[in-house]
């Protein structure tokens, strides 16, 4: 049990600096080359939907390997809560970061569709190009789009179609552009379009240089929540530091005490990083 404890505590370490390191290297690339075609995030496979609540997996068997070692109902039923609480705040994280990469893809697709619109004002045949070299699901969606249109000849539920699947307010501006195309002459389309693409590329501006900005804390936070994990195997795995907390209720109070500080803090860091990303998006 004890060396399963460290595979899953390091699994989870891992997994925490990896994602660390995947932002800062998404967030280099950017900066060296603003104009590279940039990758929608994808949803990973352990990020599991359950309702309306979505769960990134990780956490969980760390959870319950450290509720079992404890085994008292109240520090059981505590960690298997906070357990619960991180799955749920690690999958919301990759979700904003996968909202962010596709909204620099639109700008992308954006771009493309203002010039190849110029010369063949042509809606859906101009999408259809114009996400040719942009990677799924922004590409799969528009491709869904217009498979659509060609099926039912409805532009509207094409479009209304697109905008469900995307769900991201850029993508709802392109639409309302795109929607008025029929009773607008051409130049007021691409003027449209250009107004757009310049919020487009001022909010990738400010992207960047948010991300750049919190780089350091956020990789600090990691190492935060890193340290805290081996802490808690720690007196988890040592039988003396374990049965200090558990052989007395006050005991439990304490370690839950100084756990929930410990959460709160790192949740508060994220949640105000999170709020700053949300912003700019």
């Amino acid at each position: 049990m004890a060396a399963l404890s460290i595979f899953a505590s390091a699994g989870i370490i891992l997994f925490l600096m990896y994602d660390w390191y995947r932002e800062k290297r998404v967030l280099m690339h950017q900066t060296r080359n603003r104009n590279a075609t940039v990758a929608v995030r994808k949803l990973p496979w352990y990020i599991v939907h359950v309702g309306q609540y979505d769960f990134n997996i990780i956490p969980l068997p760390l959870a319950i390997i450290l509720a079992y070692l404890f085994r008292t109902p109240l520090l059981s039923a505590y960690i298997l809560i906070i357990g619960i609480l991180a799955s749920m705040h690690f999958a919301n994280r990759i979700r904003v970061a996968a909202r962010a990469s596709m909204t620099l893809q639109i700008n992308q697709m954006v771009v493309g569709f203002r010039g190849i619109y110029k010369i063949r004002p042509s809606v859906f045949s101009a999408l259809s190009e114009a996400v040719s070299k942009i990677d799924n699901p922004l590409k799969e969606y528009v491709q869904q789009a217009v498979q659509t249109f060609y099926i039912t000849a409805s532009t509207r539920r094409a479009l209304d179609e697109l905008r469900r699947r995307s769900q991201n307010p850029y993508m709802d501006q392109f639409v309302y552009i795109l929607e008025r195309t029929e009773n607008a002459r051409q130049d007021t389309v691409v003027n449209a379009l250009d107004n757009l693409v310049h919020r487009l590329r001022y909010y990738q501006e400010l992207r960047s240089q948010t991300d750049v900005s919190l780089a350091v804390i956020t990789g600090q936070t990691v190492i935060i929540e890193a340290m805290s994990i081996i802490i808690v195997l720690i007196i988890a795995l040592i039988p003396n530091l374990r049965e200090a907390y558990r052989e007395s209720i006050n005991g439990q109070l304490f370690f839950m005490f100084f756990a929930t500080i410990g959460v709160l803090t790192v949740y508060y860091i994220e949640r105000r990083i999170q709020t700053l990303k949300e912003r700019v998006l």
